[in-house]
């Protein structure tokens, strides 16, 4: 069992830690490589860093297999270890978006990536190439600011307590060989089943990256995240002749009893829908209610909601001023969705049903401790996430600062929806009827995807009788807003994990939406083969 824990947290001066490093050479190196560059790192006429956060991440996997329709056809037993190195430098002083800020990275391989001179050497090449962008960064914003006449609109970043975190690191353990050829062969066979199928490939990896971070400001982190990467790749042809491909993913911790049973139950469910899709009928414009699948309801909270409740403040690039604020900005305490669902920001969360959150996040870019945050409560907006930009007076930093594309802004970390009321699929359904029969519709339609590139995300329930028909063709008629998250009117027990990408996640039941329009989709059949499949 893992022992982790959170040492105390506390507003240090640069090179003073509040707790004593863990005793490793990944910590020494970064440690003196770090102090040597921030007391001898200067160009002539530029300023010297304020700011460095080096991330050191120790990378194991194993590959286990790779089958298409049954067929092995990569395997070995060999697992590889490596080292990525980043580092995070600010350019400048503290006043927001003064600085000049860049991230570095590569990767260390060999026997160098344990070594304390490998490490050291390979941060020294990182750390000067870091500089040298960042002044260049910095010289470039200046030089906006001063043509716009905006050299003193900006507050200084608020000093923030820095935090550490500390977990016991696990030993790697290759998966089993036969294991995995097992599962992928019979994963991957199912797809035979499935009229239409052209190839269905299942691979699988089990990964372990134990993370090593330290800044100048006396904020350190050691912590591992270890998973099982299962990937499947689909290529299917309706009777109508649209052809569609996709792949997914699904990131099993390495701790879960049960992921085989949870692999085979999200491929079981995946080949049932692309059954169904092959003698599919085109579909007609709709506007009415629906029923959003988990799966589509993570795409309305990745879409709308996210997009919203992040990056608070004016960013200024090279390129200039960027005014991407989120919506949700000046939006504390004012309704802004339904009070079907509360949404919370978890990013001490680190698996969720036997999946693994890529969200996790104890310490963020800036060294403060990440806390949880009850963003909506009965439709309002408690929280948002604040990092050390100043948007509103007395307002500190919740540990949510990442330095994402040169600059400074607020980010969300595990997204959590909880239903106030939660509703089973049955319930769901039965309620999507009612309100059908209400406006007079013959069907409504429940939606497995918002994705505008998707296939098989469309499925029809009659009124009536209550039975149900996948179609094709269609669309959304017009984009995601916020009047969506407004008009949720139920929402389901069964939550899905999605994984937007290496730092969000998202954890949703289903919604029923009182209103959303559909339009019929002008694509056309795809062109057959040549020669017919063998």
């Amino acid at each position: 069992m893992k022992r982790t824990f959170l040492l105390f947290c506390a507003f240090l001066t640069s090179f003073a830690w509040a707790a004593k490093l863990p005793d490793n050479v990944y910590f020494k190196a970064m440690h003196d490589e770090m102090q040597r560059s921030m007391k001898k790192l200067h160009l002539k006429g530029s300023p010297n860093p304020y700011y460095i956060l080096y991330h050191l991440e120790e990378r194991q996997y194993d590959f286990g297999a790779s089958a298409s329709l049954g067929t092995l056809y990569q395997s070995h037993q060999e697992w590889s270890p490596w080292l990525n190195a980043s580092v995070l430098l600010a350019s400048g002083d503290d006043r927001d978006d003064s600085f000049g800020v860049k991230e570095n990275e590569e990767n260390i391989q060999g026997t160098t990536s344990k070594s304390y001179e490998g490490i050291r050497t390979s941060l020294w090449g990182l750390t000067n190439q870091a500089y040298l962008q960042a002044s260049d960064f910095y010289e470039k914003k200046q030089s906006y600011k001063r043509q716009k006449g905006a050299e003193t609109d900006l507050p200084h970043l608020v000093p923030q307590k820095q935090g550490t975190y500390q977990e016991e690191l696990p030993v790697f353990t290759p998966i089993s060989q036969e294991k995995a050829q097992e599962l992928v062969m019979r994963l991957s066979a199912k797809g035979k089943e499935v009229p239409g199928m052209e190839d269905f490939s299942v691979s699988l990896t089990k990964f372990s990256v134990n993370h090593y971070l330290l800044n100048n400001l006396g904020s350190f982190a050691q912590y591992n995240v270890q998973y099982i990467d299962i990937d499947w790749e689909v290529s299917f042809r309706t009777k109508a002749g649209f052809k569609w491909k996709f792949q997914d993913s699904v990131y099993f911790s390495a701790d879960a009893d049960n992921w085989e049973e949870l692999a085979e139950k999200r491929v079981d469910e995946l080949l049932q829908r692309i059954k169904q899709e092959y003698n599919a009928p085109k579909g007609s414009s709709f506007l009415g209610p629906v029923l959003l699948m988990p799966s589509a309801a993570a795409d309305l909270w990745k879409d709308v909601f996210m997009n919203n409740a992040s990056n608070f403040g004016t960013l200024i690039t090279v390129d200039g001023k960027e005014e991407i604020s989120g919506s949700f900005k000046n939006k504390v305490g004012k309704r802004v969705l339904s009070n079907v669902v509360n949404v919370y920001d978890r990013p001490r969360l680190k698996t969720y049903q036997g999946q693994v959150l890529f969200g996790f996040l104890p310490i963020d870019d800036e060294g403060v401790a990440t806390q949880e945050l009850t963003l909506v409560e009965d439709g309002f907006l408690r929280e948002i996430p604040l990092s050390s930009r100043p948007f509103k007076k007395g307002a500190k930093s919740n540990g949510h600062g990442r330095f994402l594309k040169g600059a400074l802004q607020e980010h969300l970390t595990n997204i959590v929806v909880e239903a106030r009321h939660p509703l089973s699929m049955e319930q769901l359904e039965q309620q999507l009827r009612q309100e059908c029969r209400a406006v007079d519709l013959e069907y409504c339609y429940i939606i497995h995807s918002l994705n505008p590139d998707s296939e098989g995300a469309w499925e029809r329930i009659y009124t009536e009788d209550g039975h149900k028909e996948m179609v094709t063709g269609l669309q959304l008629e017009s984009g995601l807003s916020n009047r969506s998250l407004r008009d949720i009117r139920a929402a389901g027990t069964e939550k899905i994990v999605r994984n937007i990408d290496w730092t969000q996640s998202i954890i949703t039941p289903a919604l029923l939406l009182e209103e959303m329009e559909l339009k019929e989709s002008d694509r056309k059949p795809d062109r057959k083969s040549f020669v017919p499949k063998p």
